[in-house]
Parts: structure tokens; C-alpha cells; sequence
């Protein structure tokens, strides 16, 4: 009933057998007099096929978040919600077997407080190098151009760690579109704002850059993510249509560029557990959904994390990115308004075709659908 703007799907260990659990989260803002609401769904699609409407689709709970969900990132069985009345608050997943309800499905972990009693939209949020479950580090990109790093404690506690104005335009703050931290470093992140700027940031160094980039991309900088792998690899997406794969080495030009018409809001690599071609997949807004092919070879993401994804040799090594720009596998069409959630349903398993889901904001709409051949 509310426009979907995040997308989330857990792993084979908390989705129930036969399915893949998704965590769905809902935004809308009443134009008329400003008021905020949304909700965080659990929702189940069935594998083993659905009536002859298309999947099976079942909403499983509702967690109700008055101010509305803007992202959601997974670390283990651990979720941050960024919440669009300027904090995140954190939730532990049960697995299915263990969950008789929704507060124990979901169960409150902790929040960020709002500082100084600000009301600031959290546009993005992300876990600083995300492997593991229970405690750790997390980031929160704001529209009043800071970015925020908070620990989560073993008990649940959250303590903000740093606050540091990260983007500006013409000497205003410049909404920070996105935050994104590395899979390896547990200090290095980027972040990409309204100021079509791309900058790089070590948590020990803030508030300054540790490398900026201005004048590449065409538009703001709204996604980005780091390889699950490859440790210097990490994808941006923009307004201005395309994506880019850059080597945090040297960012002085991407390494490859692609255009994805629509616009781009969220860009999703192949997880280490759905073994194969090195895949991106990409929320395209008004071009629907999209995978693309960077690579030249096979089973690029399997090999690497069966050899343990250290960083070093075949790991660093770049070359085997197509020099051209990625090849377009699939384009996904039906949704009628802004594709801004997608992900890879990793509880399906090995498949000859991946399945991915996908939701899209004015028609409220939650899709699942197939890799082409």
C-alpha cells in the first residue's frame, strides 16, 4: 500500500525452506501537509513456483517505522534501516524456525538519536566492511551533506563515532545520495552526492578525502558498492545514466563505463554465494531493472571466494574487465514507475538462471523474475 523504495534479501539460513525471504522497505511523504510514514515488510516469494499470475508473493509481517524506511543494508542477521526523520536504527532477524511473530522476527536492537534534535533525512546507510554477524560499524549518508559513522556494541548500544561534512555545491550542503564501505577494509568508503562528486574517505582520516573525483560523472552520484572479492573494485551509478567500475588504487578515470538508460539508483554485485559470472545487477528508475556483464571470462565471483577472497594476486588483478563497457544480459521492463530497489535472491540456490527481485516507488510494485538466455 506504500510506495517501495528498498530492497533486502536474506540469505538461505533465515528464509523458510521453499523460499526467499525479502525485507521491503516502504517510503511515502504526503505533499500536502509534509507528514511521513512507511513500514519495513517481510515478505516470502515462494521457489516452488506461484499461481499462473506470476510468483508467489506473500507478506509475512509488517514493521510498522511511522517516519518510512529510506534504505536497508544486511550484515549477517543483523539489519540498519535509515529512517527518513534522521536516524537508523538497527534490528536483529531471527531465523524462520525461531520466529512465532513479528517481535521476534524483527526484534529492536538500536538507534542513532538525532542530533541536537535535527530532523534530517538518512538517504543511505551500509555496514563498514560487512561480513559477520553482532556487533560492528555502520554508516548513514544525510540530505544536509554529512556523513555519519556509528558502532553498534554487543548489547545493542549505538555510539556515534564521527560526524563530518562530506559534499557541498556552491557553498550549500549537497544531499549525500549514497554511502558505501568496503567489503575488506574496514576504513575505506566512498560516497557520491548531488554534486555529481565521487570521494573517497578513510574513517581515520575524516573530514578529509582521501581522493576526490569531479567532472566524470555528468550528474549526482546516487549508488555505489563495493566488490564482495576483489577488495579495490567498487561500481557508481548517477543520475546521468550510466555506470562505472573504478579501482580505489587510482581513481583518476574509471575503468569502465556503461550506459544503463533510465538513470541509475542502486547497483548490486553477484554474492560470492550465487557462484558464477561476474554480474552486476542495476536499479535503472525509469528504465526498470537491468544485469550486466563486465567481465571477460567465467565464474569470476566463485573461483575468488572458494580461494578465500584475500586480497593479492588473481584478487588485484583488474584486467578482466571488458575495456568497452559491460554487455547488457537483461532488461527488465514492467515496472511502470521508478525501479529503486533490487537484489539477488541467494536462498534459490545454484540455478541455470538467476533469480532477482525488484520494486519499484509510484506503482508499489514488488517483481521477481529470471536471467534471460
Amino acid at each position: 500500500e506504500l510506495p517501495a523504495c528498498a530492497l533486502e534479501a536474506l540469505p538461505a539460513a533465515l528464509s523458510p525452506p521453499g523460499a526467499q525471504r525479502l525485507l521491503c522497505g516502504l517510503y511515502e511523504l504526503d505533499e500536502a501537509t509534509r507528514a511521513r510514514r512507511g513500514a519495513l515488510d517481510v515478505v516470502d516469494l515462494s521457489l516452488d513456483g506461484g499461481d499462473d499470475e506470476g510468483p508467489g508473493f506473500t507478506v509475512q509481517h509488517t514493521l510498522e517505522v511511522p517516519s518510512g524506511v529510506t534504505d536497508a543494508k544486511l550484515r549477517g542477521n543483523v539489519v540498519v534501516l535509515g529512517k527518513s526523520t534522521g536516524s537508523a536504527a538497527v534490528y536483529h532477524i531471527a531465523p524462520p524456525s525461531a520466529a512465532d511473530g513479528e517481535e521476534e522476527t524483527l526484534s529492536f536492537l538500536g538507534e542513532t538519536g538525532l542530533e541536537d534534535g535535527q530532523d534530517c533525512l538518512y538517504l543511505s546507510v551500509d555496514w563498514s566492511a560487512a561480513d559477520g554477524d553482532g556487533g560492528g560499524v555502520f554508516c548513514a549518508s544525510k540530505a544536509n551533506g554529512e556523513v555519519s559513522a556509528f558502532a553498534l556494541g554487543d548489547g545493542g548500544d549505538v555510539a556515534e563515532l564521527s560526524t563530518w561534512d562530506a559534499h557541498t555545491f556552491m557553498g550549500c550542503a549537497a544531499e549525500v545520495w549514497i554511502v558505501a564501505c568496503s567489503r575488506k577494509d574496514e576504513n575505506a568508503l566512498v560516497t557520491g552526492a548531488d554534486d555529481g562528486m565521487l570521494k573517497l574517505w578513510d574513517l581515520r582520516m575524516v573530514p578529509t578525502p582521501a581522493a576526490t573525483v569531479k567532472g566524470v560523472h555528468e550528474a549526482g552520484v546516487t549508488t555505489a558498492q563495493w566488490h564482495p572479492v576483489r577488495a579495490h573494485l567498487f561500481a557508481t551509478g548517477s543520475y546521468d545514466q550510466r555506470v562505472r567500475l573504478w579501482d580505489a588504487r587510482s581513481m583518476r578515470r574509471p575503468l569502465q563505463t556503461t550506459e544503463a538508460p533510465g538513470g541509475v539508483w542502486r547497483v548490486k554485485w553477484r554474492p560470492p554465494e550465487s557462484a558464477g559470472r561476474d554480474l552486476l545487477l542495476v536499479a535503472a528508475m525509469h528504465g526498470g531493472a537491468c544485469v550486466l556483464d563486465p567481465a571477460v571470462g567465467d565464474d569470476v565471483v566463485g573461483t575468488l571466494a572458494a580461494a578465500g577472497g584475500e586480497s593479492g594476486g588473481e584478487q588485484d588483478d583488474l584486467s578482466y574487465l571488458k575495456k568497452d563497457g559491460a554487455s547488457i544480459l537483461t532488461t527488465f521492463s514492467q515496472h511502470e514507475s521508478m525501479a529503486y530497489g533490487v537484489d539477488w535472491c541467494v536462498a534459490a540456490g545454484e540455478r541455470e538462471r538467476p533469480l532477482f527481485a525488484s520494486c519499484s516507488f509510484y506503482d508499489k510494485l514488488l517483481c521477481a523474475w529470471e536471467l534471460q538466455a
